[in-house]
């Protein structure tokens, strides 16, 4: 099974987070103003866990490709504002 391509700082600081009772929207509302104010250091905890979560990612996507069906070609490695990932 492919693995999937992990989320960033943002997405890792939501699961991190308890949705309770409330609806979507209002969480992610929430959720965005409690990223806003949270100092650079704690953000820079989720920034440096969406680094550890990419190069995992990175292994797993070429272990996987090498296992893949022979003779199939895969795109050129995700990218980010022109700039490799993997």
């Amino acid at each position: 099974m492919k693995p999937k391509v992990p989320g960033n700082a943002f997405t890792i600081f939501i699961k991190s987070l308890d949705q309770g009772e409330l609806k979507l929207k209002d969480f992610m509302y929430d959720a965005a103003i409690k990223w806003n104010m949270l100092p650079e250091e704690e953000k820079d905890v989720f920034r440096t866990l969406a680094k550890k979560y990419e190069k995992q990612y990175c292994h797993e996507i070429s272990q996987w490709e090498k296992n893949s069906v022979p003779g199939v070609v895969f795109q050129d490695r995700r990218q980010i504002k022109g700039q490799d990932v993997c």
